[in-house]
């Protein structure tokens, strides 16, 4: 008994265990100082109280960023150990809540207190600190909004519900948007867009107007799914898309009103109304019933950067190549005429404005009429060298038909150190081909002997690039070299750029060519024609001579 004691004396003293009561009962003596005597007759008993753990406590949002809205911020937490969770917005009156919710506040920076207590009193808190600036980017995208209130009692405390499964931007902190990931565009009667990478929302055409137009520049309706990748080209990503309420027994998918190529559009799925598929990239997509003996897919989509083969107005030309220098503009032209037997309107747009004026941007044309619209193509004087790529998109308001010219806009120095060229030893390649370059380049400077950076690549009309190289190389007068880059294997058939720059310090040049991702005809089917006429020769010959020699015996 003795030895028990003992035992829970020096774990008391070396564990420094907080034991609050000791029963023992021994008969005929007491426990005093270090001396025990007598005999025990009940057991010891031994009652602890652990100092109970203190709640756990974590803001998941808001975080410590830039929010667009001051309405129905989502204040997400995760909690442990709890009996009491409450809030205020910079030391204002707490608010007691049980779950994740959505606040309001106003403009400006914040800082929110979280606080969660436990039974046994002990309090945990934390904060975050928020900006709100509803004006710091702009997005306007009501189209894909039911247009009525969601309800308190649904969590939302004043913006508009979202559409389906549209996605609520305003979720999202101004630097979440720059890289945001499963956006979602939901028409629930016509279709859906469900982007397959990251956007950043901020990078549309204009990065200087903070605004984000999804209303003007897409659209999901019937049999229809759209976005303006002239005005949206960060939007021109790979998508699942899906069309609703389709009444086709064998639907398939239209680009640009043309039958879509197996390379850009592949079909997961057909049931009840419903197509699914995805694509490489963005334009104008629909479907069609697939006529007796035809196929859901096909294997070329025409040339021209991705103009319709079929429209109700026609244009001159689907390139447009201009070399400008510093200072200098030059006037190019574009005839239109409208083919059909009812009038239209047309609207043009370029992602090359900065350095372009449009003498009409939307007009009428009766039918037959024809119309010449004036580019003038223009360069700063201190514009940067470069060569710049986009398109002009021209549009029928009415009948959603699209139209595109590819430019490629060259400007040079004043007073150029290289002068360089690009020639391609072929216009027309398939995926996966070798585009080969002819690069010359003359040293017209007073500089000799030095060493240039090269870089090439192929890039589309986009803004997009498919593969690339770089290299340092000598220079003394002139370069005369032959270079080549892989097409992808996944390359849409359209108009591409071989692009090329050499540099030397901050001193550039660069220069293009363009060429054409096509389908070329199988040549199996040629190559066996070939063989069985050249046997029906062998044979025929063979025959003559035999019946040559049986004369003669």
């Amino acid at each position: 008994m003795k030895k028990r004691i003992y035992f829970i004396l020096l774990l008391m003293f070396f564990l420094g265990m907080n034991l609050t009561a000791i029963d023992s009962a021994i008969t005929g003596e007491t426990i005093t100082g270090e001396t025990v005597t007598g005999e025990a007759t009940q057991a010891v008993g031994i009652s602890v109280f652990v100092t109970a753990y203190l709640p756990l406590l974590n803001i998941i949002t808001p975080t410590t960023n830039i929010y667009l809205t001051n309405e129905s911020i989502f204040l997400n937490y995760t909690v442990k150990n709890q009996e009491t969770v409450w809030y205020n917005i910079d030391n204002s009156a707490n608010i007691t809540i049980t779950s994740s919710i959505y606040f309001n506040t106003s403009q400006g920076t914040h800082t929110l207190y979280l606080y969660a207590n436990s039974s046994f009193g002990n309090i945990t808190a934390t904060n975050t600190i928020f900006t709100v600036n509803s004006t710091k980017f702009i997005i306007i995208d009501d189209e894909y909004e039911t247009g009525q209130d969601n309800g308190e009692d649904q969590g939302q405390m004043n913006r508009n519900q979202k559409k389906g499964e549209s996605t609520d931007f305003l979720n999202y902190s101004y630097e979440a948007l720059q890289e945001l990931e499963n956006i979602v565009l939901d028409q629930p009667n016509f279709g859906k867009i469900q982007f397959n990478e990251a956007i950043n929302l901020t990078d549309d055409l204009d990065t200087t107007d903070n605004t984000l137009d999804l209303n003007s520049n897409t659209e999901i309706s019937s049999n229809l799914i759209e976005i303006d990748t002239v005005a949206l080209p960060n939007f021109n990503k790979p998508a699942t898309l899906s069309l609703y309420n389709l009444t086709f027994s064998n639907p398939r998918i239209l680009k640009d009103s043309v039958v879509c190529p197996s390379n850009v559009c592949v079909e997961e799925s057909y049931s009840g109304g419903t197509l699914v598929f995805t694509v490489t990239s963005f334009s104008t997509y629909s479907t069609e019933e697939t006529p007796a003996g035809g196929s859901t897919s096909s294997s070329s989509s025409g040339g021209g950067g991705g103009g319709a083969a079929v429209s109700n107005f026609s244009i001159d030309k689907d390139l447009i190549k201009v070399l400008v220098t510093q200072g200098e503009s030059k006037r190019e032209t574009i005839l239109l005429k409208n083919t059909q037997n009812t009038a239209l309107t047309l609207n043009i747009n370029s992602s090359l404005k900065e350095f372009m004026a449009i003498s009409e941007e939307s007009f009428s044309l009766k039918p037959g009429e024809e119309k010449l619209i004036n580019l003038d193509i223009f360069a700063k004087e201190r514009e940067t060298p470069d060569s710049y790529i986009g398109r002009i998109i021209i549009k029928d308001l009415n009948k959603k038909i699209v139209r595109v010219i590819n430019v490629i806009i060259e400007i040079r120095e004043k007073e150029p150190l290289f002068d360089l060229n690009v020639d391609l030893y072929s216009r027309e390649l398939e995926p996966w081909d070798y585009a080969r370059a002819k690069i010359g380049a003359l040293n017209v400077g007073d500089l000799k002997n030095i060493d240039i950076l090269l870089y090439y690549s192929i890039q589309d009309f986009q803004g997009n690039t498919l593969a690339f190289k770089e290299e340092s190389i000598a220079i003394k007068n002139k370069l005369d070299l032959s270079k080549k880059l892989r097409i992808p294997r996944n390359a849409p058939f359209g108009a591409y750029v071989f692009y090329t720059k050499i540099s030397y310090g901050d001193i550039t040049a660069t220069g293009t060519d363009s060429f054409m991702v096509v389908q070329k005809e199988d040549e199996w089917p040629n190559l066996i024609l070939l063989g069985a006429t050249l046997i029906l020769i062998g044979i025929l010959i063979l025959l003559i001579r035999r019946n040559k020699k049986r004369k003669e015996l």
